[in-house]
């Protein structure tokens, strides 16, 4: 039995969750990258866990992370070591010829062709014959070298520092296998790996239900340190607040009990399938029927599920998804607004919980990559959004949930337009709110200075 295969079957006494894991991994990637390439552990950290729980997502969060912990520049780069054949790490043949003159002198054949070009130029016809002639070549050779591989995290040397994660690396074949622990050494194709680049990898467990392509031989495993994988169901919602299409997602939201009835990758698929038929002309009855055959085993989700849907598209008996919000235009705001304002009214609080606990979750996968890609202009709407919530929630007397959503926007790369906004805004309340919050920022970086 190796390594991967004793961890997994003692995974019950011994696991870790998805925020667990990119804990720590911040805490030895920063250290790491202090370290000279020479002193480092030589081995890769691994994700263990089934198919489908959002191993490699949460990981797109780690640059982010180490930024505000070093203060250098991070960017990840994703591997599907499974997918790649030999060639694609080593890079694409490069051919050179030299060329031997006469006389034993040695040129490249780029810097010969050049050399004729200029002697055949020659005006006078005697020294043009004498030239060529001192051109004559004696012999050639070929040399084969290898591009660096775009594919490879590390191959490449960059100014900023990287994050590459080798995705399913229990899936990779046995040549890239080999590669890999060339790389663990510091290597690739005998060329050094860039020194700010730190691996990461991914894997499913070795259990017949998942397909490894695979084995990993016991001298790779044996330079792994593996982390069990097992997410909570938090972690999963967060996961599939980036992937997972609306009507399940509302649902899981709503009902987080039932989401350990299918696994992860059974409702991605399940949630898939439903906004397939809706989006083709299908109606939310037909919809029901899609997702309830996936439920045979679990009767009382799928009345659950039928009872939920049968509100149809009425907005006002579903939580306002984090993504909703951040993508509304003015016009959709004000009745996002409205309707929170209703559900005070009513007394359905719950739904004003929901509604934040899920921008909240957008908030943390919302990395700075995602957030240049935004723009300008989505980027300011976004702020105004938030900073419209929040005031929302506080004139409502939820000043909790409005200090929590504010703590989490603090903390993600909205915060200078939320900052902004807020000075503008004439609420004493949010004015009030701000001021707390920018002395418990101001108090956390400086106990972190001083740390």
């Amino acid at each position: 039995m190796g390594k991967i295969a004793r961890h997994w079957g003692e995974r019950d006494k011994r696991h870790h969750s998805l925020t667990e894991a990119l804990d720590r991994l911040t805490q030895k990637f920063a250290a790491r990258i202090k370290q000279p390439k020479e002193e480092r552990a030589n081995r890769i950290d691994i994700l263990i866990g089934e198919s489908g729980i959002g191993k490699s997502t949460i990981l797109r969060q780690l640059p982010d992370r180490l930024a505000k912990k070093t203060g250098l520049e991070w960017k990840s780069k994703l591997w599907h070591v499974g997918g790649q054949a030999f060639e694609d790490v080593t890079g694409l043949p490069i051919i050179t010829e030299d060329v031997v003159l006469a006389d034993g002198a040695v040129m490249s054949r780029d810097e010969y062709n050049s050399a004729m070009v200029s002697a055949q130029k020659e005006p006078d016809p005697k020294k043009m014959q004498q030239a060529v002639a001192g051109l004559r070549i004696r012999e050639t050779h070929r040399h084969a070298t290898f591009a660096k591989s775009e594919f490879v995290p590390g191959a490449i040397w960059h100014d900023h520092c990287t994050v590459g994660i080798l995705d399913e690396l229990s899936t990779a074949p046995t040549l890239i296998q080999n590669q890999i622990r060339e790389m663990i050494d510091g290597q690739l194709n005998g060329d050094p790996i860039d020194p700010n680049c730190l691996h990461v990898a991914t894997g499913n467990p070795p259990d017949p239900r998942f397909v490894t392509v695979n084995a990993l031989d016991e001298a790779l495993e044996k330079r792994l340190k593996i982390y069990i994988i097992q997410p909570t169901r938090e972690e999963l919602l967060q996961v599939w607040e980036r992937i997972m299409p609306n009507v399940i997602y509302r649902f899981l939201v709503m009902e987080e009990p039932f989401i350990d009835a299918l696994s992860p990758r059974e409702w991605v698929g399940v949630a898939k399938d439903v906004q397939d038929v809706r989006d083709g002309g299908g109606s939310f009855e037909e919809a029901i029927e899609e997702a309830v055959d996936e439920l045979l085993d679990h009767p009382e989700v799928a009345i659950k599920l039928r009872k939920y849907m049968k509100f149809g598209d009425d907005p006002y008996y579903y939580p306002i998804l984090g993504r909703q919000l951040l993508d509304a235009k003015a016009a959709d705001m004000k009745l996002l607004m409205a309707l929170i304002e209703r559900w005070i009214n009513d007394d359905k609080r719950g739904f004003i919980g929901e509604s934040k606990n899920d921008l909240l979750r957008t908030l943390r996968n919302t990395t700075k990559d995602d957030f240049d890609k935004l723009g300008s202009k989505a980027q300011k709407r976004a702020a105004e959004n938030i900073v419209d919530f929040i005031e929302v929630l506080a004139a409502t007397k939820c000043n909790d949930m409005a200090q929590q959503v504010l703590a989490h926007a603090f903390t993600t790369p909205f915060i200078t337009l939320v900052s902004q906004k807020l000075r503008d805004r004439k609420s004493a309340t949010v004015r009030q709110m701000t001021d707390v919050m920018n002395k418990f920022e101001a108090e956390r970086e400086r106990q972190g200075a001083t740390a």
